[in-house]
């Protein structure tokens, strides 16, 4: 290591949970004021610096505070505020699945930049329970640079930062939190020297990342007087407020080999095994709406494409909701009963709506297929399937159907119902 003097990058930064310990009513009011803080910290201190890291946050003020916003916006524009990571909100990297996954960072992205004109390099993931092994390629690919990470890796001396390569070979430079304090290492104001000194065990080279999360409470503003006491009495360390990028640039600029590392992140102390089937019900009715989604999504374009209006704004909406199911505190089912009443209630209704959409879509491509009366099947793989299905056909008494025959399959009849007379009113008919 180096005998030159070490750097501390202290970033302050707000870890929202949509919901968790209270309900999304209950953090949208807390995010409200400490936003507000946030503004009101960064007129008063030029050098401040504030990391945020859902857009879901910045979406709902826009909405509530328009004035805010634009003060944030102002900041963001100076280099005050920053977003890290940038998801609509922070989903967990197992369960929701890798299209959810993508969709939660392109929302996020694309919000961040129409906004904020920030394109975010920083991935931030210090919550969810593990990381799947190939967000190094679903990072890269999305065009971050760096990646913060909090849950899954073992604390090793000095191997806080590493590349971490993905199943395709792609590898993103990684910081791991290592303090036992994790991504609230920053907040201890009377333990700075002591936490300090815990990371630079850890730490590869001179600079040190320490991050100052909150969580449903203002930041601790005597935090930064403690930081100015700090480095006059401590003069091998100097403690900035910086951002993350600034941390990675001098890890870069240091030109040190960094170890590689490869697979899952899902080790150590800060896993919990038991929310793959913690309130097993959201895990099967969100597969369910997952399904519904991208179905509905995929066969309205293909509708479209023949003349139906696409159903644009429904969608946008549906999304939004099956990207706050897909949060790392949702799906898996971690946070308080009361959530779940509400997780309830959107399920019940994307189920209605995505059915309504999807049989939309399907009854209009089925339209523009003119071969008289016929069974049309949808295949919604990008491959081509063969499977038994069930269809069951009504028939009125004028049709007057004795028997049915399909035209180059074979079937059976599995149950038929006909009236006193013979003619066929409800057959269920199997075939491939």
């Amino acid at each position: 290591m180096s005998q030159q003097k070490y750097k501390v990058y202290f970033f302050p930064h707000y870890h929202y949970d949509v919901v968790w310990r209270f309900n999304r009513r209950d953090y949208s009011y807390i995010n409200h004021r400490l936003l507000r803080q946030v503004a009101t910290l960064c007129s008063l201190f030029p050098d401040f610096k504030f990391g945020i890291e859902d857009v879901y946050q910045l979406i709902e003020i826009e909405h509530r505070d328009p004035s805010l916003f634009k003060r944030l916006r102002e900041e963001a524009l100076k280099g005050n505020v920053i977003v890290v990571d940038g998801q609509y909100l922070m989903a967990d990297t197992y369960l929701p699945g890798g299209e959810v996954f993508a969709r939660e960072i392109m929302r996020g992205k694309r919000y961040v930049k129409e906004k904020l004109d920030i394109d975010v390099q920083v991935g931030w993931l210090v919550d969810p329970f593990g990381l799947n092994p190939q967000i190094p390629q679903i990072y890269v690919d999305a065009g971050y640079k760096w990646l913060v990470f909090g849950r899954g890796y073992e604390r090793k001396p000095h191997g806080a930062d590493f590349k971490w390569k993905g199943l395709d070979g792609t590898e993103i430079l990684t910081h791991y939190l290592c303090s036992k304090h994790s991504y609230h290492v920053g907040l201890f104001a009377e333990y700075l020297h002591e936490n300090i000194e815990e990371l630079r065990e850890y730490a590869t080279t001179r600079h040190i990342l320490m991050p100052c999360g909150i969580g449903s409470s203002p930041f601790p503003e005597w935090v930064l007087g403690a930081i100015e006491r700090f480095n006059k009495n401590n003069p091998e360390y100097e403690v900035v407020i910086a951002r993350p990028e600034d941390y990675f640039k001098a890890i870069e600029e240091e030109g040190v080999k960094l170890a590689v590392e490869e697979g899952e992140m899902y080790k150590g102390d800060r896993v919990f095994d038991s929310v793959w089937s913690t309130r097993i019900w959201i895990k099967l009715d969100y597969f369910k709406i997952k399904n519904l989604i991208l179905n509905a999504e995929k066969f309205s374009t293909i509708a479209w494409l023949l003349g139906m209006p696409y159903p644009e704004h429904e969608l946008k909406e549906a999304w939004d909701q099956v990207l706050f199911l897909a949060f790392h505190d949702t799906i898996t089912g971690t946070s308080i009963d009361e959530v779940f009443e509400e997780v309830r209630d959107i399920i019940d209704e994307l189920k209605l709506k995505l059915d309504y959409i999807l049989s939309s879509a399907l009854n209009y491509i089925a339209s523009k297929i003119h071969t008289g009366k016929a069974v049309v099947l949808f295949n919604p793989n990008g491959f081509e399937s063969e499977s038994y299905v069930e269809y069951e056909v009504m028939f009125s008494p004028e049709d007057k159907v004795k028997h049915i025959e399909l035209e180059d399959t074979e079937f059976e009849v599995i149950e038929e119902d006909r009236d006193s007379e013979g003619w066929l009113i409800r057959a269920k008919l199997g075939f491939k």
